[in-house]
C-alpha cells in the first residue's frame, strides 16, 4: 500500500512575539528611504494564514490563493477554472490599504489518463493508438503531473517525465534476464490484460519506470506554471469577463471566503467597504486624420473618412497559401481592398497578380516572387489554420519577407477573403497605409492641438511648451519566454515616434539572454532611433524624450531606471550641454489588481465601467512618490483594467497635468484601430515588435547553429546571441517603416 513520507520539523518562537506597526504608518507620513517591507509582509502572512492552511486544500501561488471549495467551471481540454483571490497590503494616501481582487485559473480535472488524453487531442473516433505528433501533444501536457498509478493492492504516485515512444505491447525491459513486453508483465503479474495495449506509457520517475495509461489517474489539485493553449485561454476569458458590478459583488463575497472576520485574534481589524476615491476626466485630444475630429467615449467613426496622410502604393500583389480559396474569390477581395483604400486616402494602384504557393515551401515561393517582381512593394499574403493563436507558417513568412527578401507583406485570414466584412478591410488598410510610410490618425498640429475642453491658461502655456521644440516618445518592453521555459532568449523592443504628431514609429529589436530583464544594448538602439528622427525633421535632434517602460516589476523600479537611464546618457554625453535631450523616465504597469467601479451608474460607459479618460492620483498612490492610473480605453466586456504609471525621472519638470494629458493623448494615436487603447501606442508598438521577434525565433530549427551547444537547461552565450541577432536583423529598407503593426 502507498505510504505517506512522514518527518519531524521543529518550531521557534521568534524572538519579537508581535509586529510594530508603527514605522509603516511613520513611512505613509513621512518619506524615507524604503517603507517597512517586513511589516506588510507580517501583514501579508496574516491575512493568508487561514486560507492557506493544508486542510483547506486551496492552492497557494504567490499572493493569490485559489479556492478548493468554490464553484468550478469546466474548460474542457483536461482542465476546471478555480476561482481565487490575490490579497497584498499597500501603503498609500489613504494610509494602510488591503488590495483585493478575485482572479481565476486553470486546474488540472481530478481524472483517468485516457479521459485527459481524449480531451486533449480531441479525435473523431476511438483512440487506440497515438501519431507521433499527438503522443508530444500528450506529452507535453502530462509532463511534471503527477499521477497515480493503481492495481490490486499496488499504488504509485510520482509525476511524469514522459510518454514513451513505443505501445505498452511492444516496450520490452529484462525480467530476470528475459525480455517481456509491458502488456505480457501487467498481464502475468497483476492478471491484467490491458484495455489500450498499442497506446503508449507513461514514464514515471525515473528512466525505466514504464506504466500503462489506462492504470493511471491524474491526482487532484494541480496547476503547471506554464502558458497554456489559445483554446485554454479563449475559456478562461469567456468565463472570467464579467461586468464591472458583478466582479465588484464578487469581490466583497471573498471577504467572507478567507475569513477575515477572524482577523481580530491577531490584533487586526479590517474595514470591509471599499475604499471611496476621487477620480477625474482627462480630456481626449483633437485628432487630425482628412480633418480635424474629436473622438467621443475613446472612439470615431471612420465612415466617409480619409486618413491623416494616405501612402502611395504602386505595385504589389497578392499571394495564397490557402488551396481552398479559389483564385476569382481572391479577386475579388483585392478589388474591395483597391475599393477601400482609395476611399480613405491611399494612393493604391490596382493589385497587379495573384500567385498560389504550396504549403511548407513558403519561403521558396516568395523568393521566386520577388525575382519575378522587382520593385514590389507590398504583398497580401492568404493564410489558413491556427496554431498557438498565430496563421499557420506565418512566422515563416515573415521572417522571410523582413529579414531576407525584403518585401512589406500583409497576411490575411482565408475567412477573412471569402466574407469580405467591410470593417474588417477597412482595418486591414490602416495596417496596410501605417507599414507603407503613411498616418492613420495624428494629434492636431492646429489651432486644436490641445486637449478638447476648457483648460486653464497656466495648463495650457505647460501644454503648448511641450511641442515648442522637438519632441520624441518611447515604448520600451523585454518579451520573455513561456512560464516553464529555461533557455530561450528574451527579446527586448524599442520603439520611438518619428514626427511631432506623433503618428510614424520606428522599432529597434535584439534577443538578450535568458530571462533579463535590463535591456541590454539600449545605448546602442537609442543612438539609432535618435539619428532616424535627427534625419526626418531637418537635422535636429529632439530637445525632450519622454521613455515609457513597460513590464518591470515594484521591485525592479530603480534598478531598471538606474541601469537604462545612464544607457540613454550615454548616447548624448558627447553633445554640447545645451543640445542634450531632457529625459522623463516613466513605468507602465497592466499586470496589477486594483480596479476602479464607478459609485454612480450615471457616471458609467454603457458597459458599466468607469469611461475612457478616467484619471485617478489620490488615496490609492503612493504616499510621496509620483503615480497615476489611467483608463484610457472604454472597456467593451468584462471590468476595464486601468494602467498604472510612475514618473521616476523628469528632467523637463513636467506637470502632473501635462504628464496626464500626454500620456493619455498617446493612447489615441495607435494605428491600428480608430479608438483609444489602454496604454500609450510606442509601448503597445514595442510589444508587437518584441512579438514579431519572436515569431522570427520561433522558425530557427533547434538543431541549427544558432543554439547548438546551449543544452536544454542553459541560456545562449555572447557569441551565440551575436549570431542570434544577426539572423533576425531586418533588412535596412523594412526597418525604416512600422512593418510591426
Amino acid at each position: 500500500m502507498y505510504q505517506p513520507r512522514t518527518y519531524q520539523v521543529r518550531v521557534q518562537l521568534a524572538e519579537t512575539p508581535f509586529i510594530n506597526t508603527k514605522p509603516l504608518l511613520d513611512y505613509i507620513k513621512q518619506p524615507a528611504a524604503d517603507g517597512p517591507h517586513d511589516v506588510q509582509q507580517a501583514f501579508e502572512i496574516v491575512l493568508r494564514h487561514l486560507p492557506s492552511l493544508p486542510d483547506k486544500g486551496n492552492i497557494i501561488a504567490g499572493r493569490t490563493i485559489y479556492f478548493k471549495d468554490g464553484q468550478h467551471q469546466d474548460l474542457g481540454f483536461g482542465r476546471e477554472l478555480w476561482w481565487g483571490v490575490h490579497t497584498s497590503i499597500r501603503a498609500t494616501e489613504g494610509g494602510i490599504t488591503l488590495n483585493l481582487n478575485v482572479t481565476a485559473t486553470d486546474v488540472f480535472k481530478e481524472m483517468s489518463v485516457i479521459d485527459f488524453m481524449y480531451e486533449i487531442l480531441q479525435p473523431r473516433g476511438e483512440l487506440y493508438s497515438l501519431q507521433e505528433r499527438d503522443r508530444k501533444k500528450l506529452e507535453a501536457e502530462l509532463k511534471g503531473l503527477k499521477v497515480e498509478m493503481k492495481i490490486d493492492a499496488v499504488i504509485r504516485r510520482q509525476k511524469v517525465a514522459g510518454v514513451g515512444n513505443q505501445p505498452a505491447n511492444r516496450h520490452r525491459f529484462d525480467v530476470d534476464g528475459r525480455a517481456t513486453t509491458v502488456a505480457e508483465y501487467f498481464l502475468k503479474k497483476y492478471k491484467c490484460k490491458l484495455k489500450y495495449p498499442d497506446l503508449p506509457c507513461l514514464r514515471l520517475g525515473g528512466k525505466d519506470s514504464y506504466y500503462p495509461m489506462e492504470l493511471c489517474r491524474i491526482l487532484p489539485n494541480q496547476k503547471k506554471m506554464k502558458k497554456v493553449s489559445e483554446l485554454v485561454t479563449a475559456a478562461l476569458i469567456k468565463s472570467t469577463a464579467v461586468p464591472p458590478s458583478q466582479r465588484l459583488h464578487n469581490i466583497q463575497g471573498m471577504l467572507k471566503t478567507c475569513e477575515f472576520d477572524k482577523l481580530g485574534s491577531f490584533g487586526m481589524q479590517l474595514n470591509m467597504r471599499p475604499l471611496d476615491c476621487d477620480g477625474r476626466m482627462l480630456p481626449p485630444p483633437t485628432l487630425q486624420l482628412g480633418k480635424e475630429m474629436t473622438p467621443r467615449d475613446g472612439v470615431w467613426n471612420m465612415a466617409n473618412e480619409q486618413l491623416a496622410r494616405g501612402a502611395t502604393l504602386a505595385k504589389w500583389g497578392a499571394v495564397s497559401f490557402d488551396e481552398r480559396t479559389d483564385e476569382n474569390t481572391i479577386w475579388r477581395f483585392m478589388a474591395e481592398l483597391t475599393r477601400t483604400g482609395c476611399k480613405q486616402g491611399i494612393k493604391m494602384a490596382a493589385c497587379g497578380f495573384v500567385k498560389f504557393g504550396e504549403g511548407g515551401y513558403e519561403e521558396a515561393t516568395l523568393k521566386d516572387i520577388k525575382r519575378a517582381y522587382p520593385g514590389l512593394e507590398l504583398l497580401l499574403v492568404v493564410l489558413n489554420g491556427r496554431e498557438n493563436g498565430r496563421y499557420a507558417r506565418y512566422p515563416d513568412i515573415k521572417r522571410t519577407c523582413e529579414t531576407e527578401v525584403n518585401i512589406m507583406s500583409q497576411c490575411v485570414h482565408a475567412k477573412n477573403v471569402v466574407k469580405m466584412n467591410g470593417q474588417v478591410v477597412s482595418n486591414i488598410c490602416l495596417k496596410i497605409n501605417q507599414k507603407m510610410g503613411g498616418q492613420n490618425f495624428g494629434i492636431s498640429r492646429g489651432g486644436s492641438i490641445y486637449p478638447s475642453c476648457r483648460q486653464s491658461p497656466k495648463f495650457l502655456d505647460g501644454y503648448k511648451s511641450v511641442f515648442s521644440q522637438p519632441i520624441m516618445f518611447v515604448g520600451a518592453d523585454v518579451n520573455h519566454p513561456a512560464a516553464g521555459d529555461t533557455s530561450q532568449p528574451s527579446v527586448a523592443a524599442v520603439v520611438a515616434s518619428m514626427d511631432a504628431q506623433p503618428a510614424q514609429h520606428v522599432a529597434r529589436v535584439r534577443a538578450q539572454k535568458h530571462r533579463m530583464e535590463l535591456i541590454e544594448g539600449l545605448d546602442r538602439m537609442m543612438y539609432e532611433l535618435v539619428e532616424e528622427f535627427r534625419s526626418r525633421i531637418g537635422g535636429r535632434y529632439p530637445a525632450r524624450i519622454v521613455f515609457y517602460r513597460d513590464g518591470v516589476g515594484e521591485g525592479q523600479f530603480y534598478q531598471v531606471l538606474a541601469y537604462e537611464l545612464n544607457q540613454i546618457q550615454n548616447v548624448f554625453r558627447q553633445f554640447p550641454p545645451e543640445q542634450r535631450p531632457k529625459i522623463t523616465f516613466i513605468t507602465v504597469q497592466k499586470r496589477h489588481h486594483t480596479r476602479f467601479f464607478p459609485r454612480d451608474q450615471k457616471d458609467a460607459s454603457k458597459s458599466g465601467n468607469i469611461p475612457p479618460g478616467t484619471c485617478v492620483d489620490r488615496n490609492v498612490v503612493h504616499p510621496h512618490e509620483f503615480d497615476f492610473f489611467l483608463c484610457s480605453h472604454l472597456g467593451i466586456q468584462g471590468t476595464s483594467r486601468p494602467s498604472h504609471y510612475k514618473v521616476l525621472y523628469d528632467e523637463s519638470h513636467f506637470s502632473v497635468d501635462v504628464i496626464q494629458n500626454l500620456t493619455n493623448s498617446l493612447c489615441y494615436v495607435y494605428a491600428r484601430c480608430p479608438r483609444a487603447v489602454s496604454i500609450p501606442a510606442p509601448v503597445y508598438y514595442a510589444h508587437h515588435a518584441a512579438f514579431r521577434t519572436k515569431d522570427y525565433l520561433s522558425t530557427f530549427d533547434e538543431t541549427s547553429t544558432v543554439t547548438s551547444g546551449s543544452g536544454s537547461e542553459a541560456s545562449l552565450d555572447d557569441d551565440q546571441l551575436r549570431i542570434l541577432n544577426e539572423k533576425i536583423q531586418v533588412v535596412p529598407e523594412i526597418l525604416r517603416k512600422a512593418y510591426f503593426t
